[in-house]
């Protein structure tokens, strides 16, 4: 589970009313995209971020207003940034977003039968509700599945509609053009998970729709991407801290006890396998999976890489020089394995930024692996 998430989890679970806001639509150039959220706390702190600058602090302070008010209050809040403005407000983007905050309340147990992820009607006496839907997806993605929900609003007075068509037009100041109180209508979760083959369920995505009496958000939560580090060296250490930094969920195998340890690695699941030949046993690799090989020899490394080249793996790639490469792929050629296969490997892994230490590597092999987190 993302840090985002694991943080979150552990606020509803002592009981913190907080207010959560969420990108629901964006054009143009925006910071972040759809379902980027981030939570606003009573003294104003804030887990995670919807992109910074003005826009974000605006949110926030509505956030704050909001959790002096009932749960289940909600603010729609559209800003549209133009170069000009963007900058008067202090933002390198441009562009068209929309911001869905509500008071979320505090957990507690089965509200309208809301861990049961039956259809349930939510109103604002009933605000809590959506701060035990959230804690019941994080568990669904801790666990490694899918979770999805939706919530329909109110607006809160005719005006509010008037908000929503604001949307549309390119001359808003960089600000909140519309903070039109509202209040959510009915509350859902839907949860989702990934069938026999991993695959991840589809359905659901996070978006908004509008009418006349109020919208709806629909909210799709993930399981972050895993990442295995196979070797448990000196460079694993940081690739596997920037790693977690960075969203992953982190896997390191190594078949030696005083290597593969909590104290290395507070931040990483660990498997302590017989041998490297048995790396990939108990080990399902989807495509959502991203495989790094930094073993102590060229001899593991093959073995590993043998294995990697045959699972559907988004990212495989494998510390060593060119020479190195060269030298096992003609080895694994001899074995059958054709070119094609063999280029779905990225050695020399992590972008060229002329790396050295293992912190400088670590932040190269992280590079890359983002990069090819973003396009896919």
């Amino acid at each position: 589970m993302s840090t985002f998430l694991e943080s979150l989890r552990d606020i509803l679970s002592a009981g913190e009313s907080i207010a959560m806001a969420t990108i629901a639509n964006h054009s143009g150039s925006t910071p972040r995209g759809d379902g980027a959220q981030m939570v606003i706390r009573p003294d104003g702190s804030i887990l995670g971020t919807i992109g910074g600058g003005l826009v974000e602090a605006h949110c926030i302070e509505a956030g704050r207003d909001l959790l002096q008010r009932p749960p289940g209050s909600a603010m729609f809040c559209a800003f549209a940034l133009d170069n000009t403005t963007a900058a008067e407000a202090a933002m390198v983007c441009g562009g068209h977003l929309t911001v869905i905050i509500e008071h979320a309340g505090a957990c507690h147990d089965n509200v309208n039968g809301c861990h049961t992820g039956e259809q349930t009607g939510c109103s604002a006496g009933h605000g809590k509700g959506l701060a035990d839907i959230l804690l019941h997806a994080c568990d669904r993605v801790a666990d490694g599945l899918s979770a999805s929900f939706g919530v329909e609003y109110v607006w809160d007075s005719p005006s509010g509609q008037d908000g929503a068509n604001a949307l549309d037009k390119a001359d808003i100041p960089g600000r909140a053009t519309t903070r039109q109180t509202f209040r959510p209508m009915r509350a859902a979760v839907h949860t989702t998970g990934e069938d026999s083959d991993g695959q991840r369920l589809s359905g659901a995505s996070t978006g908004l729709a509008l009418s006349e009496s109020g919208c709806r958000l629909d909210v799709m939560l993930v399981p972050p991407p895993r990442l295995v580090i196979f070797g448990a060296g000196h460079v694993a250490v940081p690739t596997a801290h920037f790693g977690h930094a960075v969203g992953f969920s982190v896997t390191v195998i190594d078949d030696r006890p005083d290597f593969a340890t909590p104290e290395r690695f507070p931040d990483a699941h660990l498997r302590i396998p017989p041998s490297f030949a048995e790396a990939f046993d108990g080990l399902h690799v989807t495509p959502d999976t991203y495989l790094v090989i930094m073993t102590r020899g060229h001899l593991h490394d093959g073995e590993i890489l043998e294995q990697a080249l045959k699972t559907p793996a988004r990212y495989i790639g494998m510390i060593g020089s060119r020479r190195k490469r060269d030298a096992l792929y003609a080895k694994l050629q001899e074995q059958g394995l054709d070119d094609a296969t063999l280029a779905r490997c990225y050695c020399p892994i992590g972008l060229d930024i002329q790396a050295q230490t293992p912190e400088e590597i670590g932040i190269s092999i992280m590079a890359e692996l983002v990069m090819h987190r973003a396009s896919a």
